[in-house]
């Protein structure tokens, strides 16, 4: 494991001086942005012998068919088996099951997008208070893809660390040169467009960190439970697949294999 740190060295010492025992409190809005953002992360620490705990505002139910039990239901076996490789050790559903669901942002009962972010943050603040992290994992405060839902959690896990004046708190981010990269190598293959045009990235990160291989690929099984095609097939294979390529999701995984799947970037949220 590496860690380099952007011009605050000292943001690195939380990551390199967690020992075994230590515990990590990770933040999502949705199953499987454990992965995509913070996964090589989790399963570097949690291969340490560091507690991870994980907390989701939404079940992910907009990523699943059927009505919204269905849905969470199979989003949330989808969880369970991504967890088992990621390593982690403990979860919780901030507001408990059903307080907030996941519509794609589309407003409706219960929406994450319309949560209020006094009562979000609260819960967090009080799983902070349970748990005694060392330091939060969660997403920048772009949300990585700019998605609502992501940027609600940022800010959310930013006013409660403000609020209690620590852990501290970093976001995943990626960088605007490998977002760059990854769209001129789909040039390569296609002239569609790749990714709702949310993920834009950063200039620079505070802290990136290196994982090792066997974290890398616990990522990328990770994501296999979520989206197989995504995690298994090679690029050329992917873009040729008929039908739009529209998913961000779609353009993060080709960012990583630009970056490296064992590299992860961090803000510095408090």
């Amino acid at each position: 494991m590496r860690v380099a740190a952007g011009p605050e060295g000292a943001m690195s010492d939380q990551l390199t001086e967690l020992g075994k025992g230590g515990r990590v409190l990770v933040v999502h809005a949705h199953p499987d942005d454990e992965t995509l953002a913070t996964g090589a992360t989790i399963a570097d620490l949690a291969a340490r012998g560091i507690e991870i705990t994980l907390a989701t505002a939404s079940a992910g139910e907009a990523a699943e068919q059927g009505d919204v039990h269905d849905a969470r239901r199979q989003r949330e076996a989808k969880l369970q088996r991504a967890a088992q490789f990621l390593g982690i050790s403990e979860q919780y559903r901030l507001g408990g099951p059903g307080r907030w669901v996941d519509d794609a942002g589309q407003g409706g009962t219960n929406s994450l997008t319309n949560a209020d972010p006094a009562e979000l943050s609260a819960e967090i603040v009080a799983l902070i208070g349970r748990l005694r992290p060392e330091l939060i994992l969660t997403v920048g405060s772009d949300g990585i893809t700019n998605h609502p839902d992501h940027i609600l959690i940022s800010s959310a896990v930013r006013a409660a660390t403000d609020h209690l004046g620590g852990p501290p708190a970093f976001g995943a981010c990626v960088l605007a040169d490998d977002v760059s990269a990854a769209r001129r190598r789909i040039a390569e293959f296609t002239s569609d467009l790749v990714g709702s045009g949310g993920v834009q990235g950063i200039s620079a990160a505070d802290l990136t960190f290196s994982a090792g291989d066997a974290a890398a690929i616990s990522k990328r099984r990770a994501l296999a439970e979520y989206a197989p095609v995504l995690a298994d097939m090679a690029l050329e294979e992917l873009l040729a697949i008929p039908g739009p390529h529209g998913g961000d999701t779609e353009l993060l995984r080709i960012v990583f294999d630009i970056a490296g799947w064992a590299t992860e970037h961090y803000q510095r949220l408090n």
